[in-house]
Order: structure tokens, then C-alpha cells, then sequence
């Protein structure tokens, strides 16, 4: 008596419940490997499966990235708090970066960006708050930095922009002067700090070294922006508890009522820090919120 043979077709694209799991757990953990996590619950499924040799390990997998990927630790201490309070990350960045990492890390409230010159909602993008500089100011930065050959970025309402020609509305909310040498930086701050319509603040990236300046409307700063972010949540700035580790969040962190200052952050601002945690590739964050913030929250 012959069986009748049964024809299956396999979906490659079709994952075990066990492996949506494991996919799901990590995404929940892991910020910014999304190609990683995919990769992975594929070799599991695979091994699920039974496919896979059986003398041979299941996968050799390497995360690699820029410092800060998948920053574990860090993410779940920021979503311990963000049960408790509202959280912002204050960044010179364009709103949509730092949109996209607030969403990725599960923040909802309000965010802060281009140097302090917008609030808005990670959520839909509104702005809750914005101020750009006036377009006389904005071209005058410009036209210098075009004559003298420097590099710059600028945002443009909802164009980051590189190059003049890129820059249309001219409702530029920040621009930054990047590549700079630290004497660069300094002349430049200063020479553009003394005009009446302008903000300059001195950044030196903790990742690379780059020097650089930001150029706002002179009523913006971080520091002018935790008034606003303390207003629109119903606190006071005294309530805020911020965290820095360059030279333009010596304004936040004197505008807050507690200051964290990273490991590797400028002598300036751990001078002027009620904490000072650890350097960021020793989860220097996780740690000033754990040792420093979930106490005082919970007191």
C-alpha cells in the first residue's frame, strides 16, 4: 500500500513563535542593531529547525558599530526613569535624530534639539515650542563661514542642510561650524557671541575630538530651553535633573536644580556638577541615574 506524499512549501520569510520571541526580546534590549537582531533570530530559527550541522555552533555573531550601539544598560536605567518622570534628551542635533533616537529608546515625552531651538513631540514631530534666527544673522554666520572655507551643517525648518545652496526658507533654527581647530572654535564663539541676535556655544564631540560651534538666536540655549521644557511639564527648572559632558551644557547644567556631569566630560563642567559619573563606555549614565537620579525620585 503506497502513502500518498504530502507537498509543503516552505515560507523563508515565516519565523517560529520562539524565534519572533527571541526577536522581540532583543529589540526590546537593543538600541540601533536592527539589521543584528534580524540576522539573529534568522540563525535561531535555523536552528530551530534543525538545519544547522550538529557539530558545529549555532552562530558566531559580532555587533559592531559606533560607540553608543545597543547601549543595553543605559537604555533600560533611562526607561526606569522615564516610568517616573518625563525625559528629554537636550541635544544640538536635528529634531529628527533626536526624535528618532527618543522613539527608539521608547521616550514619548517631550524632546529637545538644534541647541534648545525647538521642542517637539517624538511622537509627531509637532513643534511645541521653536525659534529660529533672524535671516540677516543666519546669513551673515554663513557668508563667513562659506568665505573662509569651513564646513557646516544647518537646519532649515525641516531640511539639515550643508551647503548654502541647500538652504531655501531660511527659518534656520541652528547652525554648526564643524572641523575646527580649538583656537578656530574659540575666536569664531567669540567674534559672533558679541552680536546683539546671536547665541555661540563651544562644543568639543566626546567621540572624535571634532571642536565646533553652534550659533542660535541669542534667546536660545539649553539652558533658556529648560525653562521652557520645565513650564510646558508644570515643574521648575529646579525640579530638572540633567546630565552633560561638553562645554555648551555648562549653561543646562546651571539652569537645573541637579547636575551630572559625564567621566569624560570637560574639567569646566565636572567643576561645576553635583555628580560626576563614570566615562560613557563605562555606562557612565546607567550609572548616575541608578546611583544618583532613582533615589532622589524615590525620596
Amino acid at each position: 500500500m503506497k502513502s500518498a506524499a504530502t507537498k509543503m512549501t516552505l515560507d523563508p520569510k515565516r519565523k517560529s513563535s520562539r524565534a519572533r520571541e527571541l526577536e522581540e526580546s532583543l529589540r526590546s534590549k537593543i538600541v540601533g542593531q536592527e539589521e543584528a537582531i534580524k540576522a539573529i533570530a534568522s540563525v535561531y530559527q535555523i536552528f530551530l529547525a534543525g538545519m544547522n550541522p550538529a557539530s558545529r555552533p549555532v552562530g558566531n555573531l559580532l555587533f559592531l558599530g559606533p560607540t553608543g550601539s545597543g547601549k543595553t544598560r543605559v537604555v533600560e536605567a533611562v526607561g526606569r526613569v522615564a516610568e517616573l518622570v518625563p525625559v528629554g534628551i537636550v541635544s544640538s542635533r536635528d529634531y529628527t535624530v533626536v526624535g528618532r533616537v527618543a522613539r527608539e529608546i521608547g521616550l514619548r515625552s517631550l524632546q529637545i534639539s538644534e541647541g534648545g531651538a525647538r521642542i517637539f513631540d517624538p511622537g509627531t514631530g509637532e513643534s511645541r515650542w521653536l525659534q529660529a534666527m533672524a535671516p540677516p544673522d543666519s546669513r551673515s554666520v554663513i557668508s563667513f563661514l562659506d568665505e573662509n572655507g569651513l564646513s557646516f551643517s544647518a537646519v532649515d525648518g525641516d531640511v539639515l542642510a550643508t551647503n548654502t545652496a541647500e538652504i531655501a526658507t531660511w527659518n534656520v533654527t541652528r547652525i554648526t561650524a564643524t572641523s575646527l581647530t580649538p583656537a578656530q572654535a574659540r575666536e569664531i564663539a567669540a567674534r559672533f557671541g558679541t552680536l546683539p541676535g546671536i547665541h555661540t556655544a563651544v562644543i568639543v564631540r566626546i567621540d572624535n575630538g571634532d571642536w565646533m560651534v553652534d550659533f542660535t538666536h541669542a534667546q536660545v540655549s539649553k539652558a533658556t530651553a529648560v525653562d521652557r521644557y520645565a513650564e510646558l511639564n508644570g515643574i521648575a527648572p529646579s525640579q530638572v535633573i540633567a546630565a552633560g559632558d561638553s562645554f555648551n551644557d555648562l549653561p543646562l547644567l546651571d539652569a537645573c536644580g541637579l547636575g551630572i556631569a559625564m567621566g569624560n566630560a570637560a574639567p569646566e563642567l565636572k567643576a561645576v556638577a553635583d555628580y560626576v559619573a563614570p566615562d560613557v563606555d563605562e555606562d557612565g549614565l546607567a550609572v548616575a541615574i541608578d546611583e544618583f537620579v532613582l533615589p532622589r525620585l524615590a525620596g
